[in-house]
């Protein structure tokens, strides 16, 4: 059988003429290098070394990127639209029968048009995602549209992939898509001018049926022919290629590249630019191995994208539901080996020594009490320091290599010893001097443990922000670059600042723990879940609560998610079991967890280490608790007051299990959660490195959702709710409800599965509508959330009397203060019209006056997330924040602080 192969078509476009982008060449590069390593790592007992085939679209910056290229021997095309479409043609030569593979990669802008009509349908939010292509504008042609892309590779795949396998028939061609793109949003608010969009404006619209290519209303490879008087695409009108896709970010949000590292070129310095979702995602894929899951895959890399960029979560799409669960490359791709290429260079008159392996393959920056070493593999067990680590490669110390080592082209090297991970800070630019100096001093006199300070230019992870209260009193927050959310609530001094920093160091490196390279067959061992909720318990019912009244969940859980629900007029607060099976005929393993919860806290307590299998004679294993000399095999699951009475109504936490051939301790770990914030223990509302040979991870979040409950306002009222003050006027009352755009979209997407063309817009603004604006979905914030869109932002209205105008307002004063050019907008949706308008603005003290309701829309957003009646209807009002300049489009009858309009 001749050997696999890995098609693949990489296209990269730096070079726009109108908004040029910086770091998608060395993008495609870095993707290139790593597809093509894992190609030859592959050894002969699992049919390897695959082929690597690649074909490259790119359009260089400038001439100096253009010159890179060259003298790497890469030869391209530019990528244009009619040259991306005709690249397609390159997976002819995949075959099903040998089981080859397709990748597609695209790093550039993307944008968004109206929906042309014959799509109407298909659209619930009205416009279509593009592709910007080189030079496609500037030619008078239209963007590469979604339904052109899914035509293309169903076009591809046709017969090469079947959505019903038998054993019998031929394994297939798995084509992956990767997109590192934007399609909507408004852009990220930061002080961090290294942080770009890749967002263009919006193309050129479509209007004629004969313009899109592929479309036919006869049917073909991706439509099912039209019905007679049929004029629209149907829900379940076309036909996907099965592909499984991995994009940047959701259509609320944008996809950003950033500098990563700053390079030194002679004598000057570069900074060098990646899209931060490549570039999580290979550092993922480096570092956790090849042998995952897609759904466990786009899990950690959302963790390692949040860790450089606040409002940007990855999204993982497939043509079959079940498709998630397969694994990276349908698993048959082993991780190279922990031994990586040494090398000489010639730089600046002077030798140079290098590992091809820096951060992104998990090497950790030595500094100068934890050093960096490798041990060259050519049995002289010489070790060798790294002076400085990049992103994909570390500088060595030239005094351990002799002159013949210039000539061996087969030196390697494996890591040796590494200090344990800590987070990057730096300071943000309207600290000011005087708390700058206060963190300085508090760091010589008591320096964290797991983190530290970036040294020169060296990019920072997280920055340290000043925040102030409205009388003048500055306090210390912690941010990620481009947010100005905090991490934790704020500290007035230095030093308890620096404190609760060192838990987010480690909390942060314990969540990204993971073993690239084990040899455990992972299902070897099976998680098993059930979920409580709308049950009443204490500390003495807790164990009594009979196993009935759980709800299973699928074995090996993506992630549990629960919620607080209302039984009567009480809110029940939800709880856990899970149980660690072994599955194995041959192994037995030592199993514990860490518990991490989302205020920074770590446990080790809920599953100590204890071994499993033949030899310990156990075969199961329930997380639990002691507590008052009983135990107990369940986990109560909480959300702190005071959060959820900032406007917090949804949090994560995680559970990670390690599993391990011998014999470990978790206990190094334990940290208590920080200070005012939840503490974990049972959480009853009435009341280092592992040492073994070989070891992996299993990472579940726990997405604990607690709504905020319904108010009764009567007129002339005032009222603290979520963390705001909600003021109704003379005339006017009504039952209020606040909620997110997270529970929007869950709305949203369970009435589409009965009413699959429902106008989603009436949940769920689109991310179009800001578009060329700078902003945030996260509108309302006091404290952290564990993302963007589980701030408040929405307000639903029920039992209305009276109205609202100019003279009489519902004002709503923010829990924090805006800045002078911020805004945060009030509009809602016209369903009979099919469009957004304002629904009223900001005064000059930044109180928000709505002035006008949209009309009641079916479906309720809050709650505890169940429909109580069918025809259950609210009037909903949206809110986003605004920076410098109002949006176009709909709303560009908005007008920032104080003006009318």
């Amino acid at each position: 059988m001749p050997l696999k192969s890995l098609y693949a078509v990489l296209i990269g476009i730096n070079g726009y003429r109108r908004s040029p982008l910086e770091g998608c060449i060395n993008d495609v590069l870095a993707v290139s290098g790593y597809f093509e390593r894992l190609c030859k790592a592959q050894t002969e007992e699992n049919g390897g070394p695959f082929e690597w085939n690649p074909l490259y679209l790119l359009a260089p910056l400038d001439e100096e990127e253009a010159a890179m290229l060259r003298e790497s021997g890469i030869t391209y095309q530019a990528p244009t639209r009619q040259n991306i479409i005709n690249a397609f043609g390159h997976y002819q030569g995949a075959s099903p029968e040998n089981g080859d593979y397709g990748l597609l990669y695209y790093s550039g802008h993307g944008s968004y048009v109206e929906a042309p009509e014959v799509f109407r349908d298909i659209s619930p939010l009205g416009v279509v995602q593009t592709m910007v292509c080189y030079n496609n504008r500037e030619s008078g042609d239209h963007d590469l549209l979604d339904k052109e892309l899914g035509y293309l590779i169903a076009r591809a795949l046709h017969k090469k992939t079947a959505f019903g396998r038998k054993e019998e028939d031929p394994p297939g061609v798995h084509f992956l898509s990767i997109m590192d793109c934007c399609f909507s949003g408004s852009n990220t608010r930061s002080d961090e001018q290294d942080i770009k969009a890749r967002m263009d404006e919006t193309g050129l619209a479509v209007s004629e049926e004969s313009s899109i290519l592929g479309f036919s209303r006869e049917g073909n490879e991706f439509y099912v022919p039209f019905e007679a008087g049929q004029e629209r695409v149907r829900a379940g009108g076309l036909t996907h290629g099965r592909y499984v896709n991995l994009s940047a970010a959701r259509d609320s949000e944008k996809s950003h590249e950033k500098s990563i590292e700053v390079a030194e070129e002679g004598r000057a310095s570069r900074k060098k630019k990646h899209g931060i979702f490549t570039y999580s995602l290979l550092k993922t894929l480096e570092q956790s191995g090849s042998k995952i899951s897609y759904r466990e895959l786009i899990r950690r890399v959302e963790m390692e994208v949040r860790s450089n960029i606040e409002g940007q979560i990855p999204i993982l799409g497939m043509s079959q539901a079940q498709d998630d669960n397969q694994h990276f490359l349908r698993n048959e791709f082993n991780p190279p080996g922990r031994e990586y290429e040494v090398g000489c260079r010639e730089k600046d008159g002077r030798r140079e020594w290098y590992l091809r392996a820096g951060r992104i393959q998990g090497i950790v920056p030595p500094d100068a009490k934890h050093p960096v070493s490798f041990k060259l593999t050519d049995g002289t067990e010489r070790a060798v320091n790294a002076l400085e680590v990049r992103s994909n490669e570390s500088i060595l110390d030239e005094t351990a290599f002799s002159e013949a080592d210039k000539e061996n082209l087969l030196l390697k090297a494996a890591i040796q010893e590494m200090p344990f991970p800590r987070i990057i800070l730096g300071f943000g630019r309207k600290l000011p001097v005087p708390m700058r100096a206060a963190i300085e001093e508090a760091w010589k006199i008591n320096p964290p443990h797991y983190a530290r300070m970036a040294k020169g230019r060296e990019v920072a992870e997280f920055e340290i922000q000043p925040i102030g209260d409205g009388t003048g009193l500055q306090s210390f927050i912690l941010t990620r670059p481009g947010s100005e959310i905090p991490l934790f609530l704020r500290s007035e001094t230095a030093r308890n600042f620096l404190a609760d920093v060192d838990k987010v160091g480690k909390w942060e490196s314990v969540l990204r723990m993971s073993n690239p390279h084990t040899g455990i067959p992972g299902e070897d061992i099976v998680i098993e879940a059930k979920k409580l909720e709308g049950t009443a318990f204490n500390l003495r019912t807790f164990g009594q609560i009979g196993e009935d009244q759980y709800e299973p969940l699928p074995d090996d859980p993506g992630a549990i998610e629960v919620r607080y629900k209302k039984v009567g007029d009480t809110l029940h607060q939800p709880a856990v079991k899970i149980r660690v099976l072994h599955n194995s005929d041959f192994d037995s393993y030592w199993v514990g967890a860490l518990y991490l919860d989302s205020q920074f806290g770590i446990t080790h307590e809920y599953l100590p280490a204890q071994q499993i299998g033949d030899e310990s004679g156990l075969y199961h294993l329930d997380i639990g608790f002691q507590f008052r000399g009983q135990s107990f095999d369940a986990i109560p699951l909480s959300m702190n007051d005071r959060y959820h009475n900032f406007g917090i109504t949804e949090t994560t936490d995680y559970i990670i299990f390690y599993i391990a051939r011998n014999s470990f301790s978790l206990e190094q770990y334990k940290q208590e959660s920080i200070p005012l914030d939840t503490t974990r223990g049972p959480a009853f509302e009435d009341e280092g490195d592992i040492d073994t040979d070989d070891w992996f991870t299993i990472k579940i979040p726990i997405h604990i959702s607690r709504p905020i409950e319904a108010a009764r306002m009567p007129a002339d009222a005032r009222l603290e709710l979520g963390g705001l003050i909600l003021q109704t006027p003379a005339g006017f009352s009504a039952t209020l409800q606040l909620a997110n755009r997270a529970g929007a979209r869950r709305r949203a997407e369970q009435i589409a599965e009965n009413d699959p063309g429902l106008d989603q817009r009436i949940f769920l603004p689109p991310g179009t509508l800001w578009a060329g604006t700078e902003g945030s979905e996260a509108v309302f914030f006091r404290s952290p959330a564990s993302r963007p869109d589980h701030h408040i932002s929405i307000l639903e209205l029920t039992d209305i009397e009276g109205a609202l105008d100019g003279t009489r307002p519902l004002r709503i004063t923010p829990g924090h203060v805006l800045a002078e050019n911020e805004a945060i907008l009030p509009f809602g949706y016209d369903a009979e019209e099919r469009r957004y308008f304002p629904a009223g603005h900001v005064d000059m003290g930044g109180d928000i006056l709505i002035t006008r309701l949209p009309a009641p829309t079916p479906g309720i957003i809050g709650g505890d997330g169940i429909q109580e009646e069918e025809g259950d209807s609210s009037v909903k009002v949206f809110f986003h924040k605004v920076i410098g300049t109002p949006p176009k489009g709909d709303l560009s009858g908005f007008r920032m602080r104080g003006e009318a309009y």
